[in-house]
């Protein structure tokens, strides 16, 4: 165990495991223990479900929506503000 994120001391999944997007999204808390909103797609299937336990997997969730991490700069604007 770890501290992921602040005093919350939890097992993360690691991807690939079996516990991700199995649990029951109708029953399961809105956010993780960590404070993480659920259900997360977290393998790449159509639909977001709740992971089993404690700990939602982010997946390697991008963080940016506009092309940077893919090389693709088509949505980037030649405009400054």
């Amino acid at each position: 165990m770890k501290a992921n994120v602040l005093i919350h001391l939890t097992i993360a999944l690691l991807q690939g495991s079996p516990a991700i997007d199995q649990g029951d999204t109708a029953t399961c808390p809105n956010t993780d223990q960590r404070g993480f909103d659920r259900p997360i797609n977290g393998d790449g299937s159509p639909f977001a479900y709740c992971d089993i336990g404690a700990y939602e997997y982010l997946a390697d969730l991008p963080i940016f929506s506009d092309g940077f991490e893919d090389s693709d700069t088509s949505a980037w604007s030649s405009q400054t503000p």
